[in-house]
């Protein structure tokens, strides 16, 4: 998929180097934690979610931030995991 983004769009390196970081990632994630892949990258996401539903319930109020960041925020975070966890 990533050498038919590059023909496209020149982001070819972009995207193998970012396969890269996240297999080195992922090795580690599993050298920590003894599990299969899938499982130590399902428990990081549950993990990390806790946090950042923490910050947007209690940090991110309705009345501070508007709709509109809330929604980024959870676009970001919710685009983020899927990368790190499914290598979207």
């Amino acid at each position: 998929m990533s050498a038919a983004l590059g023909k496209v769009s020149g982001l070819g390196s972009f995207y193998d180097t970012m396969d890269s970081q996240l297999e080195i990632f992922q090795d580690h994630v599993v050298a920590l934690t003894g599990m299969p892949l899938d499982q130590a990258l399902f428990l990081l996401s549950q993990l990390c979610s806790v946090p950042i539903a923490f910050v947007l319930r209690f940090v991110m109020t309705p009345s501070l931030v508007g709709e509109t960041g809330r929604h980024l925020y959870c676009l970001f975070f919710g685009l983020l995991l899927n990368i790190v966890c499914f290598k979207w």
